[in-house]
């Protein structure tokens, strides 16, 4: 190997231990970001154990250490990266400032006393009346400096990340993706040892045995839609392995996912999971027909399949126990009555938002949000721990006002621009598969408290599995964009003449 070479290597390894670094940097975030929870027996959850608290943030005496620890690992990055402050950072590092001095003041700003007036939804006549007062200055400091620490993760995407352009294999993203479906399947082995009996009940009842009943299965979380969760990011991460690097084990694994969220009983994720493997199917179909003429067989014969299982049920089977028992699920399926569940809380949400000018444009704060909302919960008697306006757009709206709200929709416009930009100008797999996994991770964020930019430990994920692919994929065609365009005229003519 040549002196050059040697010296590329070198960068490309510095590259791919800076993108590990970034992303032991991001799981350290989901620690910061993480919300009130207590040790106290009395006010104890299902959660592993222990007390959510509803009215503080994260105990100080894991926020201490937890912040430390970002700060040195961020600083240790930004000496390894060697970041240069041109035109382009010195703006992103002034609107950062400007951002983070924005939200300081928003904390510090806070209406000492103000009393909502809300309507039981359940109710018409039942008017609940909810006061709060400016919260502790401890709670008040930690959930400020982990607000900002979010916001500066943001700009150290902006500014650094593009910048790991160096590895054409994209063997660290790889590797990601395929720990997220890893942890999905242990996921479910652990449910099959812990819950095996649910799980099987849930069977039997799908195939109309008497005597048993549909319950809710879950796995270490504590709740059947955190399980989908992450059943579904197992999901999403194949679609994106699959269109990179086509082989029968990233299909096998989709199947197996996607068939394991009808067992736990979450229609968010059987919808979504089922979904993207159709779309999935016939985009790459599409593409890869010729290309990949094996995979995209298979596809077709599983469409196929698909297709005269549900005519022969409309038809031949239709007096089938078993076709009646699908029939008889898919009409509670279609059941929208939690959807209009989820309607109430946006609608309780926005009314405390717009109570005062001050939480509009500001916002509510994390702290305040989730305690007013509890009270409120309290008082209708409706799942009081289930503090959430159940829709990942608008709940950072919420917690920090229109004016971050604008900012982050512009945020997703840029993310949307930068899909189009891959698949009309790179590569239409690469496009395609982005496309797909945006489109799960939408519609699993419109009806769950989970998306790109919520202030939320859970959410950061959404980061790893698509937003850092997402942009290393058009950091590294900007970068070898020459080199690419004329490496694929030369596959072109390659093929038009064989």
């Amino acid at each position: 190997m040549s002196s050059q070479n040697k010296i590329f290597q070198r960068e490309i390894n510095k590259d791919r231990f800076d993108y590990v670094l970034f992303l032991v940097l991001t799981c350290v975030l989901a620690l910061v970001t993480l919300k009130g929870f207590t040790f106290a027996p009395e006010i104890r959850n299902d959660w592993n154990s222990l007390g959510f608290s509803y009215d503080t943030s994260i105990p100080l005496i894991l926020a201490v250490p937890f912040d430390l620890l970002y700060v040195g690992v961020a600083v240790w990055f930004l000496i390894r990266r060697k970041v240069a402050f041109g035109k382009k950072q010195l703006i992103m590092t002034t609107i950062f400032i400007i951002l983070a001095a924005f939200r300081i003041s928003s904390y510090f700003l806070f209406p000492e006393s103000v009393e909502f007036s809300l309507s039981n939804p359940f109710d018409p006549n039942q008017i609940i009346d909810i006061s709060y007062s400016d919260y502790a200055l401890v709670d008040k400091c930690i959930e400020c400096i982990a607000e900002v620490i979010f916001l500066f993760h943001l700009y150290l995407i902006a500014m650094v990340f593009p910048t790991l352009n160096k590895d054409k294999k994209d063997i660290v993203s790889s590797v990601v993706l395929m720990l997220f479906a890893a942890v999905a399947i242990v996921m479910t082995i652990y449910s099959m040892i812990t819950e095996g009996d649910i799980l099987l009940g849930n069977l039997y009842y799908y195939l109309d045995k008497p005597g048993y009943m549909i319950n809710d299965a879950i796995s270490f979380t504590s709740h059947r839609n955190v399980f989908g969760f992450f059943l579904t990011l197992g999901v999403i991460s194949q679609v994106l392995f699959l269109f990179k690097k086509p082989n029968f084990i990233s299909i096998l694994i989709m199947l197996y996912l996607a068939a394991f969220t009808i067992l736990i009983h979450s229609r968010t994720s059987i919808s979504i999971c089922f979904l993207l493997l159709g779309l999935t199917m016939i985009s790459f179909i599409v593409l890869n027909l010729k290309k990949h003429p094996v995979i995209s067989c298979s596809f077709i014969l599983m469409i196929l399949a698909a297709i005269i299982l549900v005519v022969l049920s409309l038809t031949v089977f239709k007096d089938r126990v078993v076709v009646k028992k699908i029939y008889e699920e898919l009409k509670k399926f279609f059941d929208f009555t939690s959807v209009n569940n989820r309607i109430d809380h946006i609608s309780t949400s926005w009314k405390l938002l717009t109570y005062h000018s001050y939480f509009f444009w500001m916002g509510l704060g994390r702290v305040p949000f989730m305690h007013n909302y509890h009270q409120y919960l309290v008082a209708i008697n409706y799942e009081p721990n289930t503090v959430t306006s159940h829709n990942g757009f608008l709940e950072p709206f919420f917690y920090q006002g229109a004016v971050m709200g604008i900012i982050y929709f512009i945020f997703y416009i840029v993310i949307f621009g930068l899909i189009i930009y891959l698949f009309v100008k790179k590569d239409k797999n690469i496009g395609i598969s982005y496309l797909l996994a945006g489109v799960g991770l939408f519609i699993h964020s419109i009806f769950e408290m989970r998306a790109i930019f919520i202030f939320e430990s859970t959410s950061i994920l959404f980061m790893m599995i698509f937003l850092f692919p997402l942009i290393k994929e058009y950091s590294y065609f900007i970068a070898n964009k020459e080199d690419i365009i004329d490496n694929r005229r030369y596959k072109t003519l390659i093929y038009k003449l064989s």
